[in-house]
């Protein structure tokens, strides 16, 4: 659920191009009719997965990042602050929910490392 492609799902339900989404990624203000119930969504779906993480595995902090604009994430980071904070976390340590900085290019990045991982990991077969 706390993906972008539930907004683009959302954009064509509504007649919308989502390529939007990918022709013009750092400005998605023509679009906030649909992206701020998006962001709403997507956090309260991020602050659960975060907290069920933690339940199994301490984690010091969630990074959020994503394709998406700077403000975007910024929103996202500040509402599952928000969402974090109001569960209830007895017999946890809630992580701090930071901002990434990789953007966009974590496809790319992702995408290069493959081979390296290829050659050089114990285990290439999880790859």
């Amino acid at each position: 659920m706390a993906s972008i492609h539930q907004l683009e799902l959302r954009l064509r339900e509504v007649d919308l191009d989502p390529r939007q989404l990918w022709d013009n990624p750092e400005s998605w203000h023509d679009l906030s009719r649909y992206v701020d119930p998006w962001i709403g969504q997507t956090a309260q779906e991020l602050a659960k997965a975060a907290l069920s993480t933690c339940s199994v595995i301490d984690f010091e902090a969630v990074l959020i990042d994503g394709a998406f604009p700077e403000t975007v994430r910024e929103k996202l980071v500040t509402r599952v602050r928000r969402y974090v904070i109001t569960q209830d976390t007895r017999g946890l340590i809630p992580p701090r929910i930071e901002a990434g900085s990789i953007g966009r290019k974590a496809r790319a990045i992702g995408a290069a490392t493959r081979p390296i991982s290829a050659l050089f990991m114990l285990n290439p077969s999880l790859n």
